[in-house]
This record gives structure tokens, C-alpha cells and sequence, in this order.
């Protein structure tokens, strides 16, 4: 996504025209840079990436997730992600959402054919 002012609006926006329900969100948007990556958790990924697309936004990948439901104690995230790390698997997405933990790994991610974050277009 560009980071540029109005982005994630129109972004969210076209997503919820569509009808679809954000579960869960997570976004690395860095001041300077010009653009950032988001990861939204919907029920419908396909309807999302035609929504998200239908307002000029290249979506790069699709990436499946495991949504853990976690008890509020200490080291309660570190035993969700202790067995990852045991079974060799890279985690690249890693956020809270409505008191699950949303994981996503490396294996997990599913790039689009032929794009490549350099090519990625913005309207």
C-alpha cells in the first residue's frame, strides 16, 4: 500500500462497500518510506484482494493464517509460538485481534504469479 494520506481509507473503504467483515489487522507503514505492507483478515480473501484491487491497489499475496485463541496469563504468546520455532517455521505475520493471536508463516504465504513487491502499481 502507498503511504500516502487517504490510502488505507480508500483501502478500507472498497472492502467494506463489498460487504466483507475485517477480523483482524496489521500494518507495517513507516514514516519516509513510500509505501508499507498491511495484512487484513477477512472470511472471504478472494472478494477482498477484487475489493481492494477494484480502488487501484495491487495485492501481492495471499497469506493463510492460524488464529489461536489464547488464555490471559504470562507467556501466553510465547507458548502459542513455541511450537513454530520447534518445528523450523519462519513466522512473518504475528498480530492480536479481537483476543486471538493471528500467526502466519512463511510456508503459509501464497504470492500472486507475477508480482514482485519492485512491481507492485498504485493509483
Amino acid at each position: 500500500m502507498p503511504n500516502r494520506a487517504g490510502a488505507l481509507i480508500s483501502a478500507l473503504r472498497a472492502i467494506a462497500d463489498a460487504g466483507i467483515n475485517i477480523r483482524g489487522s496489521a500494518g507495517d507503514l513507516r514514516p519516509g518510506e513510500q509505501w508499507g505492507f498491511i495484512h487484513i483478515l477477512v472470511d472471504d480473501p478472494e472478494a477482498a484482494q477484487t475489493a481492494i484491487e477494484s480502488v487501484g491497489f495491487e495485492v501481492t499475496s495471499l497469506h493463510e493464517v492460524d488464529v489461536l485463541k489464547l488464555e490471559d496469563h504470562p507467556g501466553a504468546i510465547l507458548e502459542a509460538v513455541e511450537p513454530y520455532s520447534a518445528s523450523g517455521q519462519n513466522i512473518e505475520v504475528i498480530y492480536m485481534s479481537l483476543g486471538s493471536l493471528v500467526i502466519g508463516t512463511e510456508a503459509m504465504r501464497q504470492p500472486i504469479p507475477g508480482t514482485r513487491m519492485e512491481d507492485a502499481r498504485y493509483r
